[in-house]
């Protein structure tokens, strides 16, 4: 008989059953009331997985599961490259710490420009754009757990405290998501509020950089759980302080550009039926920056002059319902529903030499968004499942700017633009025989697009306009032997078109939509059982046609336009071994030759350069070794990661190379229960490589700026569980 129907006989006389929570991995939980007579025959179905704690991930074996293809698929069956990251106590780095630099150390697979944390960009597999946000789409969607965490600017860097995992899928993911993924998907997975009772934890630390001050973090969680089975609250609290160690000596200061982060998050859930689950949450962070954190070439190491300060500050908020109702045949209906507010401000130092006083340049930007989703989907225990859906979003982005003398300045030409998305997908997945599974999928989006300029301008009045694109995905998964599969995938993305600055001071423009195409094919192999060897590469080919870019002009000012087609033709691989129980060694390589072709009239003297923001070549690599004592349990990593020649954008312009360094890194923990203590160390040798070429846009004339690497830092940690 199968499986289900001979646990379904053992509990029959139990008040338990068997929920599948993960391949070969079931949990008990007690029946709904009232219990159900004891089945007379067996039953070839999939059971309903338990939403009651977070099922327990070992990375790189066949037990995975990827849930960011919005129905849970084992990892050896999945038609496409993902990378999935553990977020509980063995996540080396992630506490305490910048959580986008801790994803970065990952995997390779994912960039970043390097302006500071709240305002950088995040790429995934070589689909990059430009180094700086304005009002295009992000090429790499964010998300926490089915809500979007924002539609166009920087990335939030939201905390990574109390996550279950981190999914990062390659894209584009235009069938399942829509507009805005044509390089892949981020998906971060909070652990829910616990039914089972309360429980709770503090983190807290110090940091001590070379040339630089010093620092702290402190975080803490605590679940209560009043309506035991029934209902649950989770709340999160952290604060972050990052010691800076760029000096100014025009302004005789030092350690200029601190930073600090402050946020929380508060979720509910609530079960009032065995079958419904009501998860609602929140989340407030405040990230500030005093300065800028780049250097100047021919000063001293970690020194720059400038004439005023240049602060930062990112305002987010997010709020989000999620009803799941599932059905013991394997149904699961799900309404997601998303409200982001975003809010930035940033200053830069616009001071020409000979000015009579310092000059600044002034920007606002304001996101709301308002997401919602409803999908139906069925999973069944042979393999096959399918999804229908339908999305809405709604985006209101508006940026005011103002540039002059502190005391006078003047407003200049913003932009406010609004865009509407209407869609509908679905997607199947179907097995052709024993070893041979197909899905296909497919999503009809209906877009509508207004802008308006926030003064008067010289340009004429650009009516809005509206849009409608089919994008399909298909993909297979074939199981060559008991541990590898060979696995292809082709898939289109877009990101709608709208009305932002131009070139100047005084003028806007339409810029269009930009297309992707990319077809993958590789291998995986799984690993089954403590010991062994996990392993995954593959090849994908991307045609990218009328990339949008958020650009800056020869005198520092943004503007937004299309800039030609792209081609990027990329290999990836990545390995898990566990030799030995408590010995794992890790390590991924990212190989990618991109071109622009066919570049538009104002970016012909580009050539056929690369497209920005991705080096060529990129590795990371770990080593984590365990160690249970008498009194406790002692670990120790060593990580390390190459980043190699990239460049900030196209054009002339922002023809400026940086890259090519390696960051290393180290970490011990002891666990002495209910306590554990850590200590690591970013940038072991103090590299002094230079990780982005502009810190401040209205200095890209003169060519002569760095972002160094944060100098060696020790943190020292404290956790205490309860």
């Amino acid at each position: 008989m199968s499986v289900d129907a001979a646990l379904a006989r053992l509990l029959a006389s139990t008040p338990f059953t068997a929920r599948m929570v993960a391949p070969a991995t079931y949990r008990l939980v007690r029946r709904p009331p009232p219990a159900p007579p004891p089945r007379s025959r067996s039953v070839e179905r999939e059971p309903l997985p338990s939403r009651l704690t977070p099922t327990p991930i070992d990375i790189g074996s066949g037990d995975i599961v990827v849930r960011g293809a919005k129905r849970e698929i084992s990892l050896a069956l999945y038609p496409g490259s993902v990378t999935v990251i553990p977020m509980g106590d063995d996540a080396w780095g992630a506490d305490g710490g910048d959580g986008q630099s801790f994803l970065l150390r990952q995997t390779p697979m994912l960039q970043s420009t390097e302006l500071g944390s709240g305002r950088n960009k995040l790429f995934i597999r070589g689909v990059a754009d430009s180094s700086f946000t304005g009002p295009t789409q992000a090429t790499a969607g964010t998300y926490f757990g089915d809500v979007r965490t924002g539609y166009n600017g920087p990335d939030p860097n939201l905390n990574l405290y109390d996550l279950d995992r981190v999914e990062i899928l390659e894209g584009p993911q235009g069938a399942l998501y829509g507009a805005g993924s044509i390089g892949g998907i981020i998906r971060l997975s909070p652990r829910p509020p616990s039914l089972d009772g309360a429980t709770g934890s503090i983190d807290m630390g110090t940091t001590a950089t070379s040339h630089g001050a010093i620092g702290y973090d402190l975080a803490a969680m605590l679940n209560l759980a009043p309506w035991e089975d029934h209902g649950a609250i989770r709340l999160v609290g952290y604060r972050n302080v990052q010691g800076g160690y760029i000096d100014d000596p025009g302004r005789g200061l030092s350690n200029i550009n601190g930073s600090s982060e402050v946020g929380g998050r508060v979720s509910i859930r609530l079960r009032p039926i065995y079958s419904l689950t009501i998860d609602a949450s929140g989340i407030i962070q405040k990230d500030r920056q005093s300065d800028l954190q780049y250097a100047l070439i021919e000063d001293p190491p970690l020194t720059r002059r400038s004439a005023i300060p240049q602060p930062f500050k990112d305002n987010y908020k997010l709020g989000r319902l999620v009803i799941t109702k599932t059905w013991d045949s394997g149904l699961s209906l799900v309404s997601a529903t998303g409200r982001v507010i975003h809010q930035t401000d940033q200053r830069y130092d616009a001071t020409r030499p000979g000015f009579p006083m310092p000059v600044a340049y002034d920007e606002h930007n304001t996101i709301k968004l308002t997401t919602q989703e409803v999908r139906l989907s069925r999973e069944l225990s042979n393999g096959r499942s399918w999804l229908i859906g339908a999305s809405y979003v709604h985006d209101v982005t508006g940026k005011d700017r103002q540039y002059g003398f502190l005391a006078t300045p003047r407003d200049l030409i913003g932009v406010t633009n609004r865009t509407e998305e209407q869609s509908v997908f679905a997607s199947s997945t179907q097995r052709l025989g024993p070893a041979l599974s197909i899905t296909g999928g497919v999503r009809y989006t209906h877009a509508r697009m207004d802008g308006d300029p926030s003064t008067v301008t010289r340009s004429p009045f650009i009516r809005g306009r509206s849009s409608s694109r089919v994008d399909p995905e298909v993909a297979l998964s074939l199981r060559l032997a008991r541990n590898l599969t060979l696995f292809s995938q082709y898939q289109q993305g877009f990101r709608t078109g709208g009305l932002a600055v131009a070139p100047g001071a005084g003028r806007v423009a339409t810029y269009e939509d930009d297309k992707i195409k990319v077809g993958e094919i590789g291998l995986r192999l799984v690993r089954r059982g403590a010991t062994g060897l996990a392993a995954v590469g593959s090849v994908s080919y991307a045609r990218w046609n009328d990339i949008q870019a958020d650009l800056v002009s020869l005198g520092g000012f943004p503007y937004t336009a299309n800039v030609g087609n792209g081609r990027i033709l990329s290999f990836e691989g990545s390995f898990d071994w566990i030799p030995i129980v408590g010995l794992k060694l890790t390590g991924a390589v990212f190989v990618n030759r991109s071109r622009l072709v066919d570049p538009l009239p104002g970016f012909v003297a580009s050539g056929s350069r690369p497209l920005p923001d991705t080096p060529g070549a990129s590795a990371t690599m770990a080593a984590v070794w365990s160690h249970k004592l008498h009194w406790g349990d002692l670990g120790l990593e060593a990580n390390a990661r190459y980043v190699g020649a990239s460049r900030l954008g196209v054009g002339p312009v922002l023809d400026l190379p940086y890259g090519r360094y390696w960051q290393t890194g180290a970490a011990a923990k002891l666990g002495l229960k209910p306590f554990t203590l850590s200590l690591t160390v970013d940038n072991i040798l103090n590299t002094r490589g230079n990780r982005f070429a502009i810190g401040n846009p209205f200095g890209v004339a003169f060519r002569d700026e760095i972002t160094p690497l944060r100098p060696r830092t020790f943190r020292l940690g404290i956790k205490r569980s309860f």
